[in-house]
């Protein structure tokens, strides 16, 4: 069995949910959440390649790119 690590995971909503993946990267995480190509992803708040590893406890945001205007605000909390 692939190791689990708990991550928290933006992707489509207002908060971080946390998330249980086997993905070690983020284009394992990509094809397994469904997230399109077109899509930024950033960890703890960096904006990130696919292949970026992934870490136990890591907080991940998803933004699509047919968003429009505003500021990108992301908080993390240890």
């Amino acid at each position: 069995m692939a190791d689990s690590r708990q991550i928290h995971l933006m992707n489509g909503g207002a908060s971080f949910s946390p998330t249980n993946t086997t993905s070690r990267t983020v284009a394992e995480l990509k094809q397994s959440q469904g997230i399109t190509d077109g899509a930024t992803v950033n960890v703890n708040g960096v904006s990130v390649e696919d292949g970026e590893e992934i870490n136990d406890g890591d907080y991940i945001a998803v933004v699509k790119r047919d968003k429009t205007g505003g500021c990108a605000i992301i908080i993390i909390r240890s």
